[in-house]
């Protein structure tokens, strides 16, 4: 099993309203793959997703791929953190098989204390984006976070989370 960081990109700027500005940039004086990120506008809003991590089971059953994805505020960034865990799924003919999404959870982590963190319920079946969109929609009330006037901000938060799963989705095989 593998995940295209490439096809992640192109995904991802393939969503709707989304503009990438830097696709996979070392950051700052840093070294290694898990500090690259990418950076993206949708809106007037500017958001960093981290290089994901994957980690893959032994006989190449499962996948884990995890990322923090970052919202820009002039006060400090708020993170989304994003689990998903993938199998592999013999399709019966030959040695073929597909690779599904079976489970996501998002969770968000709040800069400074004015606000408490919030971990969305696991998603497990039909539509991991709208899925994840739905559960940290339910959370984040329409008043959730109003300091620093990031609130409107902060309701664009399901959304990236359900494009950062659907771009998953399509760079994992």
């Amino acid at each position: 099993m593998t995940f295209d960081h490439t096809q992640f990109a192109t995904a991802l700027d393939n969503q709707s309203g989304v503009s990438i500005s830097k696709s996979w940039f070392q950051w700052s004086d840093t070294s290694g793959d898990l500090n690259k990120t990418m950076e993206y506008k949708k809106g007037d809003y500017t958001y960093r997703t981290w290089y994901q991590e994957t980690s893959v089971m032994n006989g190449d059953i499962g996948m884990f791929i995890s990322c923090k994805i970052d919202f820009e505020r002039t006060t400090g960034d708020d993170h989304i953190m994003l689990l998903t865990g993938f199998s592999r799924t013999p399709t019966g003919v030959g040695q073929n098989y597909t690779v599904e999404m079976k489970f996501a959870q998002a969770s968000v982590q709040f800069h400074g204390s004015e606000d408490n963190n919030v971990l969305g319920v696991p998603v497990t079946s039909g539509d991991f984006g709208q899925g994840i969109y739905n559960s940290l929609s339910a959370i984040l009330s329409e008043d959730f976070g109003d300091v620093d006037d990031t609130t409107a901000g902060r309701q664009t938060l399901p959304d990236i989370a359900r494009m950062n799963v659907n771009a998953m989705i399509q760079s994992a095989s």
